[in-house]
């Protein structure tokens, strides 16, 4: 088996990696095989290896009202999401996701990783399913969207500035 030791890779934020690449004239390789790493003296499989930029995770976040007195039936419906909810989201190549819940401001934030190629296409997917839709027109009657938001965002999708791991 072919070992090569010393390898550049690039690190960073996916979106402003390609750009300063882009910026600088650079051009990337994708990279193919197996990533392995020596523990305990022996060559182990690394399986957080991508060979494809445009799967790399993305860190999302996003925020929202709820209307006054909703807080108790959002959360009781939170404890048991439906199973095809959480399928189609998985489904949509959404890790990760959690909501927290500011008493007594009553505001969601929302944060996931998605781990797919085109989130607007997994987005719609999402948005399609039947199933969905029906959890959808459950929560949403006990939402308040923030009037600040962008057109078509229901949550209001918030940028990163800080992330340490």
């Amino acid at each position: 088996m072919p070992v090569e030791a010393g390898a550049e890779f690039i690190h960073g934020s996916l979106p402003v990696t390609l750009k300063l690449l882009t910026e600088a004239g650079l051009t990337y390789r994708p990279v193919e095989g197996k990533m392995l790493r020596v523990r305990n003296g022996e060559w182990v499989r690394q399986d957080l290896f991508s060979g494809d930029w445009k799967e790399l995770m993305q860190r999302m976040g996003m925020v929202i009202g709820l209307k006054d007195r909703a807080a108790a039936e959002y959360k009781r419906l939170h404890a048991a999401v439906w199973p095809a909810v959480l399928a189609r989201i998985s489904a949509c190549h959404i890790r990760n996701y959690t909501i927290f819940l500011k008493e007594p401001e009553n505001l969601l934030f929302g944060t996931w990783e998605y781990h797919g190629s085109d989130f607007a296409a997994d987005a719609a997917k999402m948005a399609a399913d039947p199933k969905t839709q029906e959890w959808w027109a459950v929560c949403m009657p006990l939402q308040a969207p923030l009037g600040t938001r962008k057109d078509g965002e229901w949550w209001a999708m918030m940028d990163e500035v800080f992330h340490h791991d």
